[in-house]
């Protein structure tokens, strides 16, 4: 579940069609890993022409709702492999 009110709103676009667009952001973010790769998640529609994918980034403002999501693909993927880390900010 979305929690909009964790995050603080950097930037608003409103598109015509009524559309709002937002950057949002955390002081501190939590991530998935599976060995040294941060985890994303992408949702395949292959009835469709062409075909469309809807990519999920899974990085989370608490750690709490990062562990449930971790949770999730340890069970569905029948894994251990997949962890919790915080990103440490440090920029490049």
């Amino acid at each position: 579940m979305s929690r909009p009110f964790i995050y603080d709103i950097i930037d608003t676009y409103e598109h015509y069609d009524g559309r709002v667009r937002q950057t949002i952001a955390h002081y501190k973010m939590y991530g998935i890993k599976h060995g040294d790769y941060w985890v994303g998640q992408c949702i395949t529609n292959e009835f469709t022409t062409p075909i469309q994918r809807k990519y999920h980034k899974m990085f989370y403002a608490s750690k709490r709702s990062a562990q449930t999501q971790c949770d999730k693909l340890n069970k569905k993927y029948n894994s251990i492999e997949y962890r919790v880390v915080e990103l440490d900010g440090q920029e490049w």
